[in-house]
């Protein structure tokens, strides 16, 4: 929510400061108007009120064209949603939101119309009249500020770049690292058994037994085994760790490390690699466990000499602990955002509830198939969930790709308003400047070298607002830094490209005006003067 907010925070400051300084060339361009209009006895404070009487105008519709495309927006983002953003369903356009619409558009209706009403209040009708009040409101105070207006606007485009590169490489990062198991090809299906119907473990370890076997003749169907939850999911119990023959430590140093059930195919079906040591067999029993990698190496320093070992689960010195019989590849884990999680393994089929069966194929998803055969197989059991993998891992990583992709989006709608704003600003110096490059041209300047001098100017405000923008993405570094994986915030790759592309953009930008002004006709420019 912060980096949403900060977004579109943003992306209010560059449009008001673009339309700032569309409305300040226009106000030049109205010099004589206000001219004729103070001659006719029209105060200062009446000229301003129209002016800013415009601005209200232009805030106005705006926040009115706001709120319609909000309604259309918010239609879209129930429909394409993340799965875990259940709220937005409950989002509705209250009279509490169109207040907060009212008081931004207000707020910036006040920020872009101040420009325009300074520079009129610095001329007077006498200026106007003898035909000098288009150069007074293009003086160099109003060309700074317009100048400055957009160097903002470019500064905060890069933000915004930076911000959605270093999103986009880190998910791009993210989804391509290993997960620790073999994605393709597996299907998981929670099942879960009532207690009506399935009342002792027995049964239901039996239960388990026989839909595994129906499962495993389904036609595509490589492997099956059983397990308390899915490879990206953890449940809730988690064990006290500790050595056998170790003291045990005090209690707010004591470690705890997620379990899982899992059956004895579990590795083999889901493609986890076995680091050291050995899985379960059909007849392991729970005094036997296998930890993975990372808890291995954390424990003993190595993979191999973690097996053999002894640890205990309780503080019950009378516990004769479990044997530490395989160490396996740590996983990846939505959970814990996809880093590796210290995981102790103990031998089960079935959990209190239910169930989640791993399923391997050859061929197509036997996700319908395999869910065929469970109703078929017993009335009495219920399936929670049927997905494949990689359905789950689009689940995972949902959120961050909604983020992202609202990040992107803001990102790009804020080039394009940079665009605008520069080409304007360039473009309205052309303008003002007609009279500079007709004599120019008159005495020999080359029009390559006039473009060249367009393109300079336009340039060096570019190369401001980057200087600004790097300043100011000190900011964003702690806002986005929690939702990296694995990089740093200060990527010379990502701050590299960011500032290409806003080169590029800035050239195009100055690339049309630049050509304008070296066709100007010296004659026609030295008589409009």
């Amino acid at each position: 929510l912060s980096l949403l907010l900060a977004a579109v925070g943003l992306i209010l400051l560059v449009a008001c400061a673009n339309v700032a300084a569309l409305l300040l060339g226009q106000a030049a361009g109205r010099a004589q108007e206000f001219g004729v209009r103070s001659s006719l006895g029209a105060g200062r404070g009446r000229v301003i009120r129209q002016l800013l009487a415009e601005s209200a105008l232009l805030g106005g519709l705006g926040a009115g064209l706001g709120v319609a495309v909000t309604s259309a927006v918010l239609a879209l983002a129930r429909r394409f949603r993340p799965e875990d953003l259940l709220t937005i369903d409950d989002v509705r356009i209250s009279g509490a939101t169109l207040l907060i619409a009212a008081t931004i558009a207000l707020g910036a209706t006040l920020c872009f119309g101040l420009a325009p009403v300074w520079a009129v209040s610095r001329t007077d009708a006498a200026t106007a009249l003898v035909g000098r009040a288009r150069r007074t409101l293009d003086s160099r105070g109003a060309g700074r500020l317009r100048s400055a207006l957009v160097v903002g606007q470019i500064a905060v485009t890069l933000v915004l770049l930076l911000g959605a590169g270093l999103l986009v490489k880190s998910f791009v990062r993210e989804v391509t690292l290993p997960l620790g198991f073999e994605a393709a090809g597996l299907a998981q299906v929670s099942v879960s058994l009532p207690e009506r119907e399935f009342p002792t473990a027995a049964k239901r370890d039996q239960a388990i037994r026989d839909l595994a076997e129906r499962v495993r003749r389904v036609p595509g169907v490589t492997g099956v085994a059983a397990a308390g939850n899915g490879p990206l999911d953890f449940g809730v119990m988690r064990a006290e760790f500790l050595p056998a023959g170790r003291p045990w430590p005090a209690e707010e140093a004591l470690a705890f490390f997620p379990t899982r059930g899992i059956g004895p195919d579990y590795f083999a079906v889901i493609g986890q690699r076995l680091a050291a040591g050995t899985t379960f067999g059909p007849d392991s029993t729970g005094a036997e466990v296998i930890i993975d990698e990372i808890t291995a190496r954390r424990v003993w320093g190595s993979a191999g000499a973690a097996v053999g070992q002894v640890v205990r689960f309780g503080r019950s010195a009378k516990d004769p602990g479990s044997t530490v019989i395989g160490v396996a590849a740590s996983l990846r884990s939505e959970g814990e955002d996809f880093a590796g999680v210290p995981t102790i393994y103990h031998r089960t089929d079935v959990g209190e509830f239910g169930v989640t069966l791993l399923v391997r194929s050859s061929g197509s998803s036997p996700v319908r198939a395999v869910s065929r055969t469970i109703r078929e197989a017993d009335p009495g059991l219920r399936i929670r969930s049927a997905t494949t993998m990689a359905e789950s891992l689009q689940e995972a990583t949902a959120g961050k790709r909604f983020t992202m992709a609202i990040v992107v989006f803001f990102s790009v709608l804020s080039l394009g308003l940079a665009l605008v704003g520069l080409y304007g600003l360039i473009a309205f110096a052309v303008r003002q400047r007609h009279f500079e490059f007709g004599v120019r041209l008159a005495i020999g300047a080359l029009p390559d070298r006039i473009s060249a001098l367009v393109l300079r100017d336009g340039m060096r405000r570019v190369g401001v607002g980057l200087g600004v923008g790097f300043l100011a993405s000190v900011g964003l570094v702690r806002l986005i830094r929690s939702m990296l994986y694995q990089m740093s915030p200060w990527d010379p790759w990502v701050f590299g490209g960011a500032s290409v592309l806003l080169g590029v953009v800035g050239i195009a930008a100055a690339w049309i005006p630049a050509r304008r002004a070296s066709q100007v006709d010296p004659l026609v420019a030295i008589r409009s003067e």
